[in-house]
């Protein structure tokens, strides 16, 4: 485990290990299913623009998702990853509503 510190003296990080042996193992094999990892779920611009465009147009989200998933079979998306864009869509065009009120 690496642990990162500020290091006043210097004014630079100094990054502590706390297992000293560097060439020990991982314990686990790389995962063979990504969806569980929000890394590898993330909406791409492409994506995110085309969730905003069908949202505009009050599309339901199971069928945005299922517009993705026939674009691109191998995403990993979940169907939470399309309603979280849509809640933050929604709160931009929130605080854009109310921008142009005042």
């Amino acid at each position: 485990m690496v642990i990162g510190r500020l290091d006043q003296s210097r004014h630079a990080w100094r990054m502590d290990y706390l297992h000293k042996n560097y060439t020990t193992k991982q314990n686990h094999d790389p995962a063979d299913i990504l969806e569980g990892y929000a890394y590898a779920r993330r909406l791409t611009r492409n994506k995110f623009r085309l969730v905003q465009e069908l949202t505009n147009q009050d599309i339901e989200p199971r069928k945005i998702w299922n517009a993705i998933t026939e674009q691109n079979p191998e995403n990993k998306f979940v169907l939470n990853d399309i309603h979280n864009a849509r809640q933050e869509i929604s709160h931009y065009n929130y605080l854009i509503y109310w921008s142009l009120q005042k």
